[in-house]
């Protein structure tokens, strides 16, 4: 519902200089939209009510586009909106893709509804491209960095204070000039902000000598220029990406934020070597992965009018799974090895196998597995396919014991060499008062796959008349008594308050029984009680 109202606003405000009313409007008539014949005015509403429901240029790109506007009109519509200087006006991080299905503007949040979280890539990096509340819009408010060369549509601001006053707000035109009054044209196109500044300098000294004076001189005049506005640039992007096209970008714009704006590399497309070709010469390559894992921003130049960003299919992927920090889909470039490779999986966890590791290979037209030693192959090539998976560490251990029941400290023990059953003994702090002293057990492993019990006297051990020499993966049970005998309760029926089946104490009489169920109850005949109890009278007739 909010986009069929967005969609109208849109028609109302582009054809109120045509008269047209909104029940005329169809898709067929935005190709008769002349941009040149709106007034700034005209624009400025357009863009204010655009700005008010929530939208951005590349999403206004979208629907315009998906309604039959030509895509010369849009481009003529986003820069006179640009030329409005409009401080918050911000190229979407979002990629964007032109459909005219309803559904596809949906993913972009346009209908007012919380998009769906993405399904999580196994490819590393490509989550990084595909997460919608981040954004690489270039933050305009920030200092200028000194490498940045001027171009047409770039504005300054020189002030000028002290001896003399004033100030000048000037755009370079397209000849690649600022014009100065009584100054005359000053070329800064190309030149970095920095140069630009000294040869500006230069020309006002002309008009202002102080300029030129001392600090403490009370003639000097001071100067300072300033970028205040920033050009836009149109940047080719082709290739691997998902969103390829010509963008329209800030001049401050990094090859990073071009990728962004497309929405990144495909699954088929190369993470490790993004391509800047500048007036038909390559100026260098983008790593994506040095970015994510070290921060390096080698290759990641601002973009300039015209550059063509290059995604070419990926030469390497290798599948990493099992105990390693970080199991994914990484891509690997000529000349690296598994030493690379485990720094972008982060290394191991903490009970990984991580003496050899296992490697899926496609051998021809069938596949192989191999074994790579990590120690002494750090240096190993891996190939396009490759699959390595990383084991867990066996659950075995090499010094353990453990003793339970009746003693004071149950558990686990290190196994030291000579570590006999009396000093296991003391190290559980000894045996309790009900401890079967006649008998105990103890489970051991022999070679790893058979068991044997190892039969004990508690009483000869504590008297060191006997000891026995633990060996690995014992396990000792000191019994007690009570869990030697069969469970003795006795059984109250009848006019009682509380009928029940309790545990037999020792010196237990009828009266107590009664008491503990809670008394007789009304009407209970105190003459007779019946007792019934199992004897054996060694017939084993009873």
């Amino acid at each position: 519902m909010r986009l069929n109202i967005f969609a109208l606003l849109i028609f109302v405000v582009m054809f109120n200089v045509q008269q047209v009313s909104s029940q005329d409007i169809s898709a067929s008539q935005l190709n008769s939209v002349k941009i040149d014949e709106l007034s700034d005015e005209q624009i400025s509403t357009y863009w204010d009510k655009a700005k008010a429901e929530g939208y951005s240029i590349e999403q206004l790109e979208v629907i315009l586009q998906s309604r039959g506007m030509s895509l010369s009109q849009i481009s003529k519509l986003k820069q006179r909106i640009t030329a409005l200087r409009y401080t918050d006006v911000s190229t979407s991080s979002v990629p964007v893709t032109v459909q005219n299905d309803m559904s596809s503007l949906e993913k972009f949040g346009l209908e007012g509804s919380s998009p769906k979280a993405p399904t999580k890539s196994s490819l590393f990096g490509f989550d990084f491209f595909s997460n919608p509340n981040i954004s690489f819009t270039p933050n305009l408010n920030l200092a200028t960095p000194s490498t940045y060369e001027l171009g047409p549509g770039d504005e300054l601001l020189i002030d000028i204070w002290g001896a003399a006053e004033n100030s000048y707000r000037n755009q370079v035109d397209r000849e690649g000039a600022i014009r100065l009054e009584n100054i005359g044209p000053v070329y800064v196109s190309g030149l970095s902000i920095e140069a630009a500044k000294t040869k500006i300098t230069s020309y006002l000294k002309r008009i202002y000598s102080g300029i030129g004076a001392s600090n403490n001189s009370y003639n000097k005049v001071h100067v300072d220029i300033s970028l205040i506005g920033v050009r836009t640039v149109q940047v080719n992007i082709i290739g691997e990406v998902k969103v390829p096209g010509t963008y329209s970008l800030s001049a401050l714009s990094s090859v990073l934020n071009a990728l962004y704006a497309s929405g990144g590399p495909t699954d088929n497309g190369t993470f490790r070597e993004i391509k800047v070709i500048r007036a038909g010469k390559s100026i260098g390559t983008f790593d994506i992965y040095k970015y994510l894992i070290e921060g390096s921003e080698q290759g990641n130049v601002l973009v300039r009018d015209q550059d063509k960003i290059i995604v070419s299919p990926y030469k390497s992927k290798i599948s990493v799974s099992g105990s390693v920090k970080r199991p994914g889909i990484y891509e690997l470039i000529e000349g690296e090895t598994l030493k690379d490779l485990m720094n972008y999986f982060s290394g191991f966890t903490s009970d990984a196998y991580k003496e050899r590791l296992m490697v899926e290979r496609i051998d021809g037209i069938q596949r192989e597995v191999s074994e790579i030693v990590v120690a002494d192959q750090a240096s190993f090539r891996l190939k396009d396919g490759d699959r390595i998976t990383v084991e867990q560490v066996i659950d075995r251990y090499e010094n353990r014991i453990s003793i339970t029941g009746a003693v004071y400290r149950p558990g686990n023990y290190e196994l030291t060499e000579g570590l006999t059953l009396y000093d296991l003994l003391k190290k559980a702090s000894g045996i309790k008062d009900d401890a079967f002293l006649n008998r105990g057990l103890i489970y051991r492993t022999v070679d790893d796959v058979k068991q044997e019990i190892v039969p004990f006297s508690l009483q000869k051990i504590l008297d060191k008349s006997e000891n026995i020499e633990l060996k690995r993966e014992d396990r000792i049970q000191v019994f007690s008594k009570y869990s030697l005998e069969g469970k003795q309760t006795v059984s109250i029926n009848g006019a009682v308050n509380n009928p029940q089946t309790i545990g037999f104490y020792d010196k237990m009489s009828i009266e107590d029984l009664i008491a503990i169920s809670g008394g007789l109850s009304e009407g209970a005949d105190v003459n007779i009680i019946d007792i019934s109890r199992r004897v054996s009278d060694g017939s084993f007739e009873t």
